[in-house]
C-alpha cells in the first residue's frame, strides 16, 4: 500500500471541528488549483474563479479544483475580526430522518456574514475564502459525504491598521440536511495563496487537524488489515517543519539541533525532548508543538504495532 508522506486536504471533503484553547498550535495553508494536470498556486480570485499563473498567462479555476494544504510558513501581517455576525435563512426539503438528501429548485441557503476587519501590516492582494457547512458536519468523527461550500471575495490591498467591514454573502445548495441544523461560516485569509494569520488561527487549526487525525485513523485502520502477521518499519503519514513566527525566529536567531520524539503503537507522537540549552522559549513551545503533530503509521511485529522513538534534526 503505498502511504502519502504530506496529507494534502481535498476541500470536497470535511470533518468535525474541535474548540479548544490552541494558541500554542498554528497550521498555515497554502492554496492550490490544478490546472491541465499540473498543481500549481492560487494568487487571487476574481468572482467565483481562483486566479493562478501557467506559462505567464491567467488561467481561471474553479473551487472544485482546489486544495487546502499545509505549509511551512504565513504571509507577512495579522488580521483581526471583531463583532462578527452571521444570519441565514434556509427553505429546503423536510422529512422524519434525522438526515436527507436535499433535492429540488426549493433547497437553497443562504447566507450573510458581517465582521469588522483589521489589519496588521500592509498587506498586498487579499482574498477571503469563506467555509459554509452545517453545523452538525462539526460534531462528525468521521468524513462526511457533505461538500464544503466555498465562496470567494476579492479584498484588494489594505495598509497597517486599515479597518474595513467585511461583507461576505453565500448562496447554495447544500448536499445533506440534518434537521434542526444551522449552518456556520469560517473565513481564512490569503495572499498570493499563502494563509495570513488572524485570530481565528486558533479555530482554524482545530478544524484542520481534526481532519488529518480523522483520515490518519481510517488510514491505520487500513493499515493494520492489510498488514496481518506482517513485520515491518514505521512510515511518515504527516511531516512537515514546524512553523516558527518572524518575530520568535529573530529573537532565536539560527537553530541547528535535534529532537527525540516519543511515538505511541497509533502512530501519534506523545513526547517531544528538546535540547532546551540557549533556546528561546516562546521558540521551543512552536517546535513542541509543531513536532506534536507529526503523525506514523506504527512499525508492526507479525502484524501488532509497536511504540518507537525517533530522532529529528531541526535546522533553521
Amino acid at each position: 500500500m503505498k502511504i502519502p508522506a504530506l496529507f494534502c486536504i481535498c476541500l470536497i471533503l470535511f470533518p468535525g471541528l474541535l474548540l479548544g484553547d490552541q494558541s500554542a498550535r498554528v497550521f498555515p495553508t497554502a492554496v492550490y488549483g490544478t490546472y491541465k494536470k499540473e498543481k500549481i498556486p492560487v494568487f487571487g480570485v476574481e468572482g467565483q474563479y481562483a486566479l493562478s499563473k501557467q506559462k505567464g498567462k491567467t488561467v481561471k479555476l474553479l473551487p472544485k479544483h482546489l486544495t487546502i494544504e499545509r505549509s511551512d510558513y504565513y504571509n507577512p501581517g495579522f488580521v483581526e475580526i471583531t463583532n462578527a455576525d452571521f444570519e441565514s435563512s434556509y427553505e429546503g426539503v423536510y422529512s422524519l430522518d434525522s438526515t436527507i438528501a436535499i433535492s429540488g429548485t426549493k433547497s437553497t441557503f443562504e447566507g450573510h456574514y458581517k465582521a469588522r476587519m483589521k489589519v496588521e501590516g500592509s498587506i498586498e492582494n487579499i482574498y477571503v475564502i469563506a467555509y459554509c457547512l452545517p453545523s452538525s458536519a462539526l460534531q462528525m468523527d468521521e468524513l462526511s459525504a457533505e461538500r464544503i461550500n466555498l465562496t470567494f471575495k476579492n479584498l484588494g490591498s489594505l495598509k497597517n491598521q486599515d479597518e474595513v467591514d467585511l461583507i461576505i454573502d453565500v448562496n447554495f445548495m447544500p448536499d445533506f440536511f440534518a434537521v434542526g441544523d444551522e449552518f456556520v461560516l469560517i473565513p481564512i485569509f490569503y495572499s498570493n495563496g499563502y494563509e495570513i494569520r488572524s485570530n481565528l488561527s486558533s479555530e482554524i487549526y482545530s478544524y484542520f487537524r481534526k481532519q488529518e487525525e480523522i483520515y490518519h485513523s481510517q488510514l491505520l485502520a487500513e493499515y493494520l488489515r492489510n498488514n496481518t502477521g506482517n513485520t515491518l518499519k514505521h512510515t511518515p503519514f504527516i511531516r512537515f517543519l514546524p512553523y516558527l513566527p518572524p518575530a520568535v525566529f529573530k529573537r532565536q536567531g539560527s537553530i541547528d539541533t535535534a529532537a527525540v520524539l516519543t511515538i505511541d503503537k497509533s502512530g501519534k507522537v506523545r513526547k517531544v525532548d528538546l535540547d532546551l540549552e540557549d533556546m528561546d522559549p516562546e521558540a521551543a513551545t512552536c517546535l513542541t508543538g509543531g513536532l506534536k503533530d507529526w503523525l506514523f503509521l506504527p512499525p508492526l511485529k507479525e502484524g501488532t504495532p509497536h511504540p518507537f522513538r525517533i530522532k529529528v534534526p531541526l535546522k533553521y
